[in-house]
């Protein structure tokens, strides 16, 4: 049973200073995101053509240790796409999938968008489904408010601030 959610938001910032944080600086997302706590390069994810890095590993509240390997990387494209596992995530959700994207849509603006995909299987699967859901699409909603803040202020957001702060950072 396939979870699909895709979602998009205007930032107010160009889509080169947004590619540099999400693409050119992707294992430091940690530092501005709420939903991780702590991130860095993946050594051990092998590199793909575009790309200086194969991914990254991340810590995040109710999902654990996050490996997230490239499938994808697209500089010219401002796009890429990657794999998720982690280890607070039951063995019935699986091919969980990253893609994202940023396009111009003007000088100062670009528009972000974020799909995420994955698949449940058997019973668990499908009682875990709408929970799993909604955890993507709150994980996808705070995202874009922690981004959008980040790039056109260079601060943190509210929510990373209170994150950090629950964290004993």
């Amino acid at each position: 049973m396939p979870i699909a959610i895709s979602k998009s938001k205007t930032i107010k910032v160009s889509a080169d200073q947004l590619w540099s944080i999400l693409g050119d600086d992707f294992a430091n997302v940690g530092e501005w995101a709420r939903a991780v706590d702590s991130s860095a390069v993946n050594l051990e994810a092998p590199t793909i053509e575009g790309a200086d890095i194969g991914g990254r590993v991340c810590q995040a509240p109710g999902f654990g240790a996050i490996n997230e390997t490239f499938t994808s990387f697209d500089p010219e494209e401002r796009s890429y796409a990657f794999v998720a596992t982690a280890s607070k995530i039951p063995s019935f959700v699986r091919n969980i999938t990253n893609h994202t994207k940023i396009t111009p849509i003007g000088p100062n603006q670009s528009k972000l968008e974020v799909a995420i995909t994955a698949d449940t299987e058997g019973l668990r699967g499908a009682l875990v489904k709408p929970m799993m859901t909604r955890k993507f699409s709150t994980t996808i909603d705070s995202l874009f408010e922690d981004i959008a803040v980040y790039a056109e202020t260079g601060e943190v957001s509210e929510g990373k601030t209170k994150a950090l702060v629950k964290a004993g950072r």
